[in-house]
């Protein structure tokens, strides 16, 4: 089974998601903020991290940038409601290996997250 770590600093979204991915039968770890992120990233081990992009105390570039410095094959899925040209263009430049637009859909999550979990099992 694998092991996510989700980032968002709205409980709600953390909550909806751990919900969604426990019953797509992976375990989560929530985070409110980036460095309770990298903080639960140095003790546990990760499949994949899942972060939410603008988030007060440490944003999600930020968090992913010191991830890949850490573990250069995580895989991190980066989840946003904005969908500005600048954000997307950057975040497809930056340490992050795929991007979902808030809100959502269920089976956009599941193709997704599984697409990445199972990508370092090839």
């Amino acid at each position: 089974m694998a092991n996510i770590l989700i980032t968002d600093n709205e409980k709600d979204v953390r909550d909806v998601m751990s919900k969604m991915l426990c019953q797509m039968r992976y375990k989560t770890v929530a985070a409110a903020n980036g460095f309770e992120a990298l903080r639960f990233f140095e003790e546990t081990h990760f499949d994949l991290v899942i972060t939410d992009l603008d988030m007060p105390v440490m944003d999600g570039w930020i968090l992913a940038g010191r991830i890949k410095q850490k573990s250069p094959n995580m895989p991190i899925l980066m989840v946003t409601g904005d969908r500005s040209t600048v954000k997307t263009i950057a975040v497809k430049h930056a340490h992050v290996d795929s991007i979902i637009y808030k809100p959502f859909k269920i089976e956009s999550l599941k193709q997704t997250v599984e697409k990445l979990v199972n990508r370092n099992k090839e």
